[in-house]
């Protein structure tokens, strides 16, 4: 809950699984309260007045709260919102670049899924680039790999957390490296993977991040973000310092013709957990 100020008076967090619908989170967190407006970020498109949840299969009704005006936001839409309002301590630089200061910014967000958006100086601008399809580059392997066990192969189903435990299989399958007995007895095999220092995991990090470099150069470089690429997202945060290794920057340059263009983007990671929040709020206030 947020005072007219902008200060939150009252926040909580809710575990999905509990739930059958955004409707009855909010409903419960209300307790009865009838706030002026209400603003959902939604992890899905956005259309009108309703919203679909994609990797829970919710649909949402801005309508369900009657007398009270309410704001769907896609969740990518929502983080770039924030990006105005964060601060240094916010912010991790990667690469300073030499931005422009009314370019666009391109966000990739990988957390569970791959949340992506663009900030453009007009405000945000949603997008479900990461339901588009992979682009392999020197990894067809994988790809051929994916598409056997998911059919079509999406940008998310390759850097995602929640896909994570596939490229561990994956470096598995290829006979490199020995299983790390510690990921099947996780319950959270990306957590796992990505605190553990054995050699499979490090790879299926490695790769992961090679992925996940090349999808936010290319989305740099689709949106013409002369302001910046900016990483957010519980994975990136998570491996922050693996990403300070230069092949991560030097796979998210390479873009041939374009590596110059690409190389003065600034490139830095969201660390604030709550950039979505507050991307909500600053549209709310907006």
């Amino acid at each position: 809950m947020v005072a007219p100020d902008g200060e939150v008076e009252r926040e909580r967090k809710f575990a999905s699984a509990d739930y059958d619908s955004v409707e009855a989170m909010v409903s419960e967190f209300l307790a009865g309260d009838r706030p002026k407006c209400i603003s959902l970020a939604v992890a899905g498109p956005v259309r009108g007045t309703t919203a679909r949840v994609t990797n829970l299969g919710w649909n949402v009704d801005a309508e369900c709260w009657p007398g009270t005006e309410t704001r769907l936001v896609n969740d990518g839409a929502a983080i770039a919102a924030s990006i105005p309002v964060l601060g240094e301590d916010d912010v991790a630089e990667l690469h300073a670049g030499d931005p422009d200061p009314a370019g666009s910014i391109a966000l990739v967000a990988p957390g569970t899924g791959l949340g992506m958006a663009v900030l453009t100086p007009n405000g945000p601008l949603a997008s479900e680039g990461g339901h588009a399809a992979f682009a392999p580059g020197d990894n067809t392997e994988l790809l051929a790999w994916l598409k056997e066990r998911v059919g079509r192969v999406t940008r998310e189903h390759a850097c995602s957390g929640r896909t994570l435990p596939d490229l561990y299989e994956f470096i598995l399958d290829g006979g490199w490296v020995a299983d790390d007995p510690r990921v099947h007895a996780a319950q959270d095999r990306t957590r796992a993977i990505v605190e553990s220092g054995s050699r499979a995991c490090v790879r299926t990090v490695r790769l992961f991040l090679e992925l996940l470099a090349d999808i936010a150069g290319d989305w740099g470089l689709e949106v013409a973000a002369s302001g910046g690429i900016y990483l957010a997202g519980g994975m990136a945060v998570a491996l922050l310092d693996r990403m300070r290794d230069p092949f991560f920057l030097r796979t998210l340059q390479d873009k041939g013709r374009y590596a110059e263009f690409v190389s003065r983007m600034p490139v830095r990671v969201i660390l604030d957990p709550r950039a979505a929040l507050r991307g909500a709020i600053a549209l709310a206030g907006s």
